[in-house]
C-alpha cells in the first residue's frame, strides 16, 4: 500500500471506530437494564446531586422511570457504605423516595432497607417541613420498607402537618394509622 491509500484506510479506521463507539453509547442511553446501560448509569451516578435527579430524569425519559435490578443493587452497596448523616445518603434516599412515588424504586430497598428505615423517617421529617411531596416520598419509602413490600400507585392526599404525623406514627410502629392509598 502507497501512502495515500494508509491514509485513507486510516481515516476510515478512525471513521468505523467513531462509530461504533456512537451506537455503543446511543444503545448504553436507550437500554439502561443492559450491562452497557449499567454501565452508562453508573458514569451518570453522583450522590452529591440531589436526589440523583439527572439518573431520575434520564430513566424517566428512556424507561418509564424504572429502575434496573443491577443499577438497584449498586445503589443499595453504595448506601450501605455511606454515612447515614451525610449528604450522599440523604441524596440517595432521595432518589428511592422520589421513584417510590410512581411505583419505580426497584426491589432492593424493600429486601434490605429496614435498617435504613428510621433514617428515612428523620430525612421524610426534615423534607415534608419544606416541602409535602418530598415528604410523602420518604412517607412511602419508610412505611413500604417496614411493611416489607412495594406499594402499587401510592398516594398520600394530605397536608403538610399530616405527612409529618404520619411519619412520626412510623416512627413509633404505628404503622396501622398510615394513610396510603393504593388503586
Amino acid at each position: 500500500m502507497d501512502s495515500p491509500q494508509k491514509a485513507i484506510a486510516g481515516v476510515l479506521l478512525v471513521l468505523l471506530m467513531g462509530s461504533a463507539l456512537s451506537l455503543a453509547s446511543i444503545y448504553a442511553y436507550a437500554e439502561p437494564r443492559t450491562t452497557l446501560g449499567v454501565l452508562y448509569l453508573r458514569v451518570l451516578y453522583d450522590p452529591s446531586v440531589p436526589d440523583l435527579n439527572n439518573i431520575s430524569t434520564h430513566l424517566a425519559k428512556v424507561e418509564n422511570g424504572y429502575l434496573p435490578r443491577r443499577f438497584d443493587a449498586f445503589l443499595m452497596e453504595e448506601l450501605a457504605q455511606m454515612d447515614p448523616q451525610g449528604e450522599d445518603f440523604a441524596n440517595v434516599v432521595g432518589f428511592y423516595a422520589r421513584q417510590s412515588q410512581r411505583s419505580r424504586s426497584g426491589e432492593q430497598i424493600y429486601e434490605e432497607g429496614r435498617p435504613y428505615a428510621p433514617r428515612i423517617i428523620e430525612l421524610g421529617l426534615e423534607r415534608a417541613a419544606v416541602d409535602s411531596d418530598d415528604g410523602a416520598g420518604h412517607l412511602i419509602l419508610a412505611h413500604d420498607i417496614i411493611q416489607g413490600r412495594k406499594s402499587y400507585k401510592p398516594q398520600v392526599h394530605v397536608q403538610k402537618h399530616d405527612v409529618e404525623a404520619q411519619l412520626h406514627f412510623l416512627a413509633e410502629g404505628r404503622t396501622e394509622l398510615v394513610k396510603i392509598l393504593e388503586p
